[in-house]
Parts: C-alpha cells; sequence; structure tokens
C-alpha cells in the first residue's frame, strides 16, 4: 500500500499486516480491521451451521464417501463427531 492509502477511513504509515498491528487497531478502537488478508477470508466470513438436534447425534448420519477433503461435511457440521469424551448409554437396568 502507499503511504496515501485510505482504507476504511485509516491510513497505514507502515504494512498494515506487520504482526500485532491487527490486534492493536481492534483493542484501540473496538472495530474490525479493515484490511485483510485473502488466507484469513475464512475469519471474516465465518457463518455458524446449525444443524439442529443433529449435531449432537454422531448415529444420525450415513457415511460420506467420494469426498475430496479428509474432513467431510458431517464431520465438521455435527458436534458429536467432534467431542473430545463421548459417553454412549445403551440400556438401563432402572429408571429409579
Amino acid at each position: 500500500l502507499s503511504s496515501s492509502a485510505v482504507i476504511g477511513g485509516q491510513t497505514f504509515a507502515n504494512s498494515p499486516t506487520t504482526p500485532g498491528v491487527r490486534e492493536q487497531y481492534e483493542v484501540t478502537t473496538g472495530q474490525f480491521f479493515p484490511v485483510s488478508m485473502p488466507s484469513e477470508s475464512g475469519r471474516a466470513a465465518f457463518i455458524s451451521i446449525n444443524r439442529g438436534p443433529d449435531y449432537f447425534d454422531r448415529f444420525s448420519h450415513a457415511a460420506e464417501t467420494n469426498t475430496l477433503s479428509t474432513t467431510t461435511w458431517n464431520n465438521y457440521s455435527i458436534g458429536a463427531l467432534q467431542a473430545a469424551m463421548r459417553l454412549d448409554i445403551t440400556g438401563a437396568v432402572s429408571s429409579t
């Protein structure tokens, strides 16, 4: 960027991608930093996925095949598949 560039109403004397510049800007202004790199697009455009009750049920989906990514859609969007601890109740002796 040239020293005369204005982005989001801000000018930057040095590189806006210098480590710490974004954090300092967001802490002091309370606003989102107006400059992003392509590698940060996930952070800027993250949209949460609401699977409803399926989010908690790791048995409710069929296995995915023929995918390009090792992280499949179900693996990414079903929270129960990402749980650090699992507890499966398969039967109960008594309700009291």
